[in-house]
């Protein structure tokens, strides 16, 4: 019997080479151990499971970057299309969150979802949950109501007012905590 034929040594060597690059390319395992205890408090995790959840991090980090690199250049290239013979704005070449979460809204929706959810004070406008937007919008038309330039009814001064103003903002903010809690465990 013939054995299997192994790699030669340069190949060998150009997986060596590449499995140093992306350990190299390391997160805090710290990190990786608060989030996996953060999503499942009652579970004991083994330092192998620490250390998948490691790599498994670090590949969607890498896959999830070169997608959004992906999206970003048909973006220049559609606008580049569009832009020849006139003075169109060129698409921005930094990545942000709306790239990415315009990426995740295509490969994994329910990821974006979840996402727009427990972070929807940081996502673009149009990724965040219906509920916070109409809050948002909601606050947007009392906002001139509450600028603090005139008397607040019942003669009390304009400090006053800022008083009211910040105490109504605070409520806001437990508002919006309190339905994006909601949305998250309809979700």
């Amino acid at each position: 019997g013939t054995s299997p034929q192994r790699p030669g040594p340069s190949v060998q060597h150009e997986a060596g080479r590449l499995a140093a690059e992306l350990g190299a390319l390391t997160m805090p395992v710290a990190a990786v151990k608060r989030i996996g205890r953060s999503v499942a408090p009652e579970a004991a995790f083994s330092s192998e499971a620490i250390a998948a959840l490691h790599r498994i991090g670090q590949a969607f980090v890498c896959y999830a970057t070169d997608r959004v690199i992906h999206e970003m250049q048909a973006e220049s290239d559609r606008a580049g299309a569009k832009r020849r013979g006139k003075n169109a704005p060129l698409p921005k070449k930094t990545m942000g969150s709306e790239h990415v979460l315009h990426m995740l809204s295509d490969e994994f929706p329910a990821m974006a979802n979840k996402l727009s959810t427990l972070f929807s004070d940081v996502v673009p406008q149009e990724y965040r949950p219906e509920p916070v937007r109409l809050l948002e919008q909601l606050r947007a038309q009392e906002l001139p109501e509450r600028d603090g330039s005139a008397e607040v009814p019942g003669g009390e001064s304009a400090s006053a007012g800022r008083g009211l103003k910040k105490r109504r903002s605070e409520t806001d903010e437990a508002a919006v905590k309190k339905l994006a809690k909601t949305a998250r465990h309809a979700a």
